[in-house]
């Protein structure tokens, strides 16, 4: 055997291999390839099928020994040798090799769970994956999975061999950019059929402002564009906001913010005289208190306010009205109903933030509560 000083073949295994099969191993001599052997040949097919392969889907490169493996085995079962007329498989096996299990290297596959994980009633059964080739030892298919970004093998597998250039398999989640012009040049031609007297102009101006949207009614100037917050009402907040939340009253007592945030709560019951403080009378069920924490975020996920509610233990409070409960939050039904009513009489709503709501009555009974824990 012949080849030339590549690392692939001049290496203490592959010079052990030699030795243990018979095989004299001579090189070529240097920048000269007509001297290099079958293996050499061989070796530059098999790499330049695996980049075919490789940029078919544009798979990642740190695939490509899938690629030159998968090559060399289908090459093994459809490569027929000149004289002999049969092909390495059936040489080295005795008979005509299988080839109805061969799929496109790359293509799009599913692959049923199978009873790996614990599934819930409505989650999805089957992963999408990528093909990246056969196995030698067992009787499987190799592929990527996309969900759990590992190689894994599988028997089970349902495969999507549309061959399309313009699509990837990795980058599935693009839109096809062709598609879209050519579903826009439809709907302008369509819409050029129904209007004879439209201009080409006209059609700009139907794609920025769709029909039937009454510009009276957007609140604010539609030209100044999307308006989002400015990183600098992020920078004011972060320094007086506390990053934690806190699991119980013993931690919030260490940090200063919740300690601000809990006092605020004790000043809206006080505000509002709500509240009096007496010495405990033991005579009477007294009601148990706790806190309760919670970080207020923005549409982003930053952090904005620490909020800090004093609650009542309900639960301890049997007796007369115990399966009565009264919250002061509005139906998903009635806010249907409000958005709808105020669509038909074309009415402007506004939204705010409530601090902190106290039922507006009066309570004829006393009601007995601990004081605030830490306080």
């Amino acid at each position: 055997m012949r080849s030339d000083h590549g690392g692939e073949f001049q290496n203490e295994l592959f010079e052990k291999f030699c030795e243990e099969n018979g095989i004299m191993h001579n090189f070529s001599a240097p920048r000269i390839p007509q001297q290099n052997g079958v293996v050499e040949r061989k070796n530059r097919s098999l790499e330049e099928l695996a980049r075919t392969m490789l940029n078919e889907y544009e798979v990642p490169k740190y695939f490509w020994a899938d690629a030159v493996s998968t090559a060399c085995y289908v090459l093994n079962r459809m490569l027929i040798r000149p004289i002999l007329k049969i092909t390495p498989y059936e040489l080295f096996k005795g008979r005509k090799p299988n080839v109805a299990h061969l799929k496109i290297f790359g293509c799009k596959c599913f692959v049923l769970d199978n009873g790996k994980e614990n599934l819930g009633k409505f989650d999805s059964k089957a992963d999408e994956a990528i093909f990246l080739g056969y196995l030698l030892t067992n009787k499987a298919y190799k592929f990527f999975n996309r969900r759990t970004l590992n190689v894994e093998e599988s028997m089970h597998v349902v495969f999507v061999e549309i061959v399309d250039l313009e699509e990837n398999p990795l980058e599935s989640n693009k839109t096809n950019a062709g598609d879209e012009e050519y579903l826009k040049e439809a709907l302008d031609e369509m819409y050029l059929n129904e209007n004879p007297l439209a201009e080409p102009e006209d059609l700009a101006k139907r794609w920025k402002s769709p029909r039937g949207l009454s510009l009276e009614n957007v609140i604010g100037d539609i030209s100044k564009g999307v308006v989002t917050r400015n990183m600098s009402n992020f920078c004011m907040t972060v320094a007086f906001v506390s990053q934690i939340e806190p699991k119980n009253v013993e931690e919030a007592l260490q940090d200063d913010q919740w300690c601000i945030a809990m006092q605020e709560e004790l000043n809206q019951f006080e505000r509002n005289e709500v509240l009096e403080l007496i010495l405990r009378d033991d005579s009477h069920q007294v009601i148990g208190t706790k806190w309760v924490f919670e970080n207020k975020l923005d549409e982003d996920g930053n952090i904005t306010r620490n909020k800090a509610r004093l609650v009542a233990k309900g639960y301890r409070q049997e007796g007369i009205y115990y399966d009565e409960t009264h919250a002061l939050v509005a139906r998903l039904e009635v806010i249907h109903l409000l958005l709808a009513y105020a669509s038909l009489m074309k009415f402007k709503l506004y939204q705010m933030d409530v601090k902190s709501a106290f039922l507006n009555g009066f309570i004829k009974e006393d009601v007995y509560v601990e004081q605030a824990p830490g306080f």
